[in-house]
């Protein structure tokens, strides 16, 4: 049997991707791939 907290990353551990990757879109506001992951970071889990 799987458990949730196996197929995503814990609260701590998203909000660090978020911090991490809004770090990397202020210091390379081009490189669109951080927008990407950031958009898929914030709406993984909500359908």
């Amino acid at each position: 049997m799987t458990t949730e907290s196996n197929k995503r990353p814990s609260k701590a551990e998203q909000q660090a991707l978020v911090h991490e990757l809004v770090q990397k879109i202020t210091t390379q506001p081009d490189d669109y791939q951080a927008y990407y992951e950031l958009t898929v970071l914030l709406t993984a889990g909500q359908d």
